[in-house]
């Protein structure tokens, strides 16, 4: 069985959010960096 294909650069893949008790939510995703390198990036809010 044949892995996913590579993010493109300069791309992000599917979105993530989670939810805190507070009511506050967390979204992260993998973003292939200009240099070739994935990197897990996120924000809250």
């Amino acid at each position: 069985m044949a892995g996913r294909p590579r993010l493109a650069i300069g791309t992000y893949g599917s979105i993530q959010t989670t939810e805190s008790a507070r009511g506050r939510f967390r979204a992260l995703t993998r973003f292939r960096d200009w240099d070739g390198q994935t990197r897990q990036v996120g924000d809250r809010g």
